[in-house]
This record gives structure tokens, sequence and C-alpha cells, in this order.
């Protein structure tokens, strides 16, 4: 499923604007991999912002994380039994810890040796979930050549005051909101028009439906496209 993620600030500074947005959109790739919710063949993210805006569109975020097969060391085989065969406390502590028997326990080879172990099988969370606790780290993570509180001395610190957080999965329907809160600040399923033009709040089902009415509300998320839009209309008053 898609993933759609926006922090919305007070105006940032047009020369932090491109490195922030860089920033965001590795972060949260670098996230998304850690976390085992990236396809091998996925496409990449696409990143945009604006002065009151930073975000990140990923295509294809897993909906579960794949299980997987942890592996569990324990004490060396030659602590973990006397010289008869037979377990020592080493060993049955060590079994005891993990609720299983001695009998289950594996001898697995390792740099330092042969050790006792085991192998768990981990089941996996859902994106939701862990998204849900990993994109405050993400978000509050991107390198500022200058940053502040705007709460207390003791909260986060971010270029400019977080204003709202837009963090949803999946489109249409069955989209969802990711949800966390940073200083205060919850996510939701909504965006802001332009502050000056009027700032409406806009709720989001998808991408395409997002970048269209932002675009009647006087925002364009992408700043390659402002650019020709600025450029295009200085030609037009010198012509």
């Amino acid at each position: 499923e898609p993933l759609l993620l926006e922090v919305g600030v007070e105006e940032i500074p047009a020369r932090f604007l491109a490195g922030a947005e860089q920033s965001l959109g590795e972060r949260l790739t670098e996230a998304l991999k850690s976390l085992r919710l990236l396809q091998p063949d996925g496409q990449p993210a696409s990143t945009y912002s604006t002065p009151r805006r930073l975000v990140v569109r990923v295509p294809e975020v897993v909906v579960r994380q794949p299980d997987e097969v942890e592996e569990i060391v324990g004490p060396p085989v030659k602590v973990a039994f006397d010289p008869e065969g037979r377990p020592t406390r080493a060993a049955e502590s060590f079994a005891e810890r993990n609720s299983v028997s001695v009998s289950k326990l594996l001898k697995i080879e390792t740099p330092k040796g042969l050790y006792l172990g085991l192998r768990k099988r981990v089941k996996g969370r859902g994106a939701r979930e862990v998204l849900a606790a990993k994109l405050p780290e993400v978000i509050l993570g991107i390198s500022f050549p200058k940053s502040m509180y705007w709460t207390e001395k003791t909260g986060p610190r971010f270029i400019r005051p977080i204003r709202w957080l837009l963090a949803v999965l999946g489109e249409g329907d069955n989209s969802r909101v990711i949800p966390f809160e940073i200083a205060g600040v919850k996510s939701s399923r909504s965006t802001h028009g332009h502050r000056v033009a009027g700032s409406k709040t806009m709720p989001v089902k998808s991408f395409a439906q997002y970048v269209e009415e932002l675009r009647e509300h006087q925002v364009e998320i992408d700043p390659r496209k402002r650019s020709e839009i600025i450029r295009s209309e200085v030609k037009a008053v010198l012509d």
C-alpha cells in the first residue's frame, strides 16, 4: 500500500528546504528497510516541499512485516554440560528464560566456538503499528543547520514549530491514518491550503486527490514545477 507523510510547519527558510526534503526521504526509506516494510524491487520514494511542508510518498509499503527467525545464543557448550554430558545450571537457566526444555536447545557454531542456543520464529507486526512508533524519530532526526524549541525546553527541536502531521497508509476507502504525536500535535489525514490564500483544512484519501486539491488552493508541492511556473509568469510579464 502507498504511504503519504506530510510535516506541516511554520515557514522554513528557502535555503534549508532542499536538504530537509532529501533528508526526510532518505530517513523514511532507511526506516522502512530496517522495519522490513519495503519490497526489494519496489519503487523509490518521491519527495516534495514548500516553505510550510515537507512531503514524502512511498508507492508501495508492505502491509505486515514478514515473519523472521531469531537466533538466541546462550552459554558455551562446555559450560552448559558437565563432563558426563548432563546439563548444568547454566543450560537449565537459559532454557527456563526462553520457555523451552534443554532437549529443545541447539548447538550453534559461532566465531567464538560452539554455543547452546535456539531459533524462534518471530511473527511480523502490522505496518501501521511499527510506523506509529518509528515516524516521530524519522521526522525529528532530520538534520538542520539551526533548530529551535517551540514548547518547553525539554521538548523536541525542529527547524520551525510543527503545526500539523499528515500520515496515511493506503488509498481510497481503505486508507488509514498512522497514529502518532509530536509535541502535542497528533497525526491525521488532513492537510492545509495556502496560508495567505486561505488555509482550508482538506481531508486526504489519495495522493492524486491531495496534489489536485492543494493546487486548487494555491499550493504546488513540487519545487521544480513551482520554478517553471515562476519563470513562465516572469517571461509573460517581460514579453
